[in-house]
């Protein structure tokens, strides 16, 4: 854009004397002239661009004078390198007034700054700039600060975005099957409300200012879940929980943030939410032995929906009675899609190993079970060849040592004579874990077995015994440990040589 710079000229011959001169008959004439012609290199469009311009305009006078521009962002100077301000002025002669313009404080609507010439007791505006409105900048972008004209998000049920603005914009509507987004990482994370996650839905984004003005808008959609595809949320890992015989108390260890293991109980029942394709999951209970998975003859774990929310499901456990034969029950809760269920059932009749199995459907474990007594102990037993039970009991004097060094949490320790038999109860059932052992010092240095005269046999009640004889001439401390054949240790058993 191009301004006209309004050209003046003040004489005192003029009767009137109706601008820029002294009316007095004792006083020297003073003329000042603007050049005519154009304001050379002001043009506002181009702030865009540059953010500064610079022009200028001829001034002569034969008397003094000053210019004045009424805003911050235009400035004046009678140097094209020199200081720029405000306000100038000068005595007679023929100048070059320098005029610059910025681009700051540039809002979103026109504005208009003046220069005005003061020479004597008269003033007039002889330069006007109109500098343009400053055009709204808006994209929507994603994580890798790619524009997107489009959102579509994957079967999962959540998306993220980020506006680009010079403008302050937020989303302010959103497709019904959209739960209202959440401010995240400097963008929103979006995600599809539970009831509308299986199916494929479509819509619009709406962006814009605080006072409606500006909208803009994006289509998005969602693919809707694969049928093969299931979504678990809950506050809860499937991992590792154990569960009393009266089926109410469950424990489970989560870490903290320090990074230390926490226990925590949660009474009656867990919660989960569970979306199928349609909603149509299976719930099956496979019971854990020998190694193997196979659905439980009678399921003593339950999975019920629970009242008001689509998807979201209790886990409850029957009470259970130990016996002599059986301490303790295991297995996995899959949650199984419809449309993979007789794929999940014929892999099950493959007869394939727990952990062969449970790799290949780990997105479908719901949750992995422990029901045992969790009050009691699961140390060892220790008879003399007198029939006297030994005091026994866990310690944690030695937990950090053997956890680090052999990842055991179920420590015993005790005190036997040298040269004395013992009989030591391992209140294990499962031969494969009872008949893998090995002894060391507390260094970790092998001890060799053989001085110990070991045996192992299975009694009447189930668990198996240790038959041992202490070397005469022990005195050190030794570690008996039990581990399974995929060296993942079972217990520990700390013995210490009785001393006079």
């Amino acid at each position: 854009m191009k301004n006209k710079i309004k050209q003046f000229f003040v004489c005192l011959a003029l009767l009137t004397c109706p601008l820029l001169c002294a009316c007095s008959d004792s006083e020297e004439k003073v003329q000042v002239e603007v050049a005519f012609g154009e304001l050379e290199g002001i043009d506002p469009s181009l702030l865009d661009e540059s953010g500064e311009i610079t022009g200028s305009f001829e001034l002569e006078s034969t008397g003094n004078w000053q210019l004045y521009s009424n805003k911050m962002w235009m400035t004046l100077s009678l140097a094209p390198d020199g200081g720029f301000y405000n306000d100038i002025q000068g005595g007679p002669g023929k100048y070059t007034v320098y005029v610059k313009v910025t681009g700051e404080a540039r809002g979103f609507t026109e504005s208009q700054a003046a220069v005005t010439l003061f020479a004597g007791e008269k003033s007039e505006v002889v330069v006007t700039v109109v500098r343009p409105a400053l055009g709204y900048e808006f994209s929507v972008v994603d994580s890798n600060g790619e524009v997107l004209d489009s959102l579509s998000i994957g079967y999962g049920g959540t998306g993220w975005v980020g506006l680009s603005a010079n403008f302050e914009c937020s989303i302010t509507a959103y497709p019904h099957w959209m739960k209202e987004p959440e401010v995240a990482d400097g963008g929103y994370t979006l995600s599809v409300a539970d009831e509308f996650v299986p199916m494929e839905q479509s819509g619009e984004l709406q962006f814009g200012n605080a006072d409606g003005s500006i909208v803009y808008s994006m289509p998005v959609e969602y693919a809707g879940m694969d049928p093969y595809a299931l979504v678990i949320e809950s506050d809860y890992t499937p991992w590792g929980w154990n569960v009393s015989l009266d089926g109410k108390s469950f424990a489970y260890e989560t870490n903290s943030p320090s990074g230390e293991a926490v226990v925590t109980t949660v009474e009656n029942e867990l919660r989960f939410n569970v979306t199928c394709y349609n909603y149509d999951c299976r719930f099956v209970l496979l019971e854990e032995g020998n190694g193997k998975l196979s659905v439980s003859g009678k399921p003593w774990a339950n999975v019920l929906p629970c009242d008001g929310t689509a998807g979201l499901v209790a886990v409850t456990v029957e009470p259970f009675e130990a016996t002599s034969a059986s301490k303790s029950r295991s297995g996995y809760i899959f949650a199984v899609p419809e449309a993979m269920y007789s794929e999940f059932e014929s892999a099950l009749k493959a007869g394939n190993g727990t952990d062969e199995f449970v790799d290949k459907y780990t997105s479908y474990v719901l949750l992995q079970l422990t029901q045992k007594d969790l009050h009691g102990s699961d140390g060892f037993t220790i008879i003399d060849s007198n029939g006297t039970s030994t005091e026994s009991a866990k310690e944690s004097e030695y937990y950090e040592w053997l956890c680090s060094e052999y990842t055991i949490t179920d420590v015993t320790t005790c005190t036997l004579v040298p040269g004395e038999s013992y009989t030591i109860n391992t209140k294990l059932t499962s031969a494969e874990w009872a008949k893998n052992y090995g002894m060391t010092d507390l260094e970790g240095n092998n001890v060799r077995v053989s001085r110990w005269n070991f045996s192992i046999k299975q009694g009447d009640d189930g668990y198996y015994y240790i038959n041992i004889k202490v070397p005469a001439t022990l005195d050190e401390t030794i570690l008996l440990r039990l581990y399974t054949p995929q060296i993942i240790n079972i217990k520990a058993l700390v013995i210490r040589p009785q001393t006079k």
